[in-house]
């Protein structure tokens, strides 16, 4: 994976550890994802994209209630974003059936 690459050069790269997680949570491997978006947090606290990827692939390993923690993490980072106020949402209105 070329993110492997790119975190051998600097271990630092937020960006890197995030979109590598996305890439894991897309091909199904949650637990790997979350693993990768908690070092893009560690290095930058304030990552909203990191924070809603995480609540994604907690929601999808049925950690419903750390799922919308992280949603409501992002949301007070970023509390206009459309985006995140509609998972949100999704999420309450899954919890509540």
């Amino acid at each position: 994976m070329c993110y492997d690459k790119a975190l051998k050069i600097d271990p630092n790269y937020e960006d890197a550890w995030c979109n590598k997680g996305i890439i894991l949570r897309e091909m199904g491997r949650y637990k790997d994802a979350i693993e990768c978006l908690v070092e893009a947090l560690k290095i930058y606290p304030r990552y909203v994209y990191a924070w809603c990827n995480r609540a994604l692939a907690l929601w999808e390993l049925g950690r419903f209630e750390n799922a919308v923690r992280c949603v409501n993490t992002a949301l007070k980072l970023n509390p206009k974003d459309e985006d995140l106020i509609g998972l949100r949402k999704d999420f309450l209105d899954k919890l509540a059936k």
